[in-house]
C-alpha cells in the first residue's frame, strides 16, 4: 500500500512540477519577467525534489 501512495504521490508532483515550468516559461515570453519565471521554476523545482525526499524515506 505505501509503494502505490509513494508512486501516486510521484505522478502527482512531477505533474505539478511540469504546471511550475510551463508557468515559468508563459512569465518569461509573455509577461517578460526573467527573474520571475526563473525564480518560480526554480522554487518548484527545490519543492519538488524535497518532498520525493522525505516521502520516500519516510520521516
Amino acid at each position: 500500500m505505501s509503494l502505490i501512495f509513494d508512486i501516486i504521490f510521484l505522478i502527482f508532483t512531477l505533474y505539478i512540477l511540469l504546471r511550475c515550468i510551463a508557468y515559468g516559461i508563459y512569465e518569461i515570453k509573455e509577461e517578460n519577467n526573467k527573474f520571475g519565471g526563473i525564480s518560480f521554476i526554480i522554487t518548484g523545482i527545490v519543492a519538488v525534489i524535497f518532498s520525493n525526499i522525505l516521502m520516500f524515506i519516510n520521516v
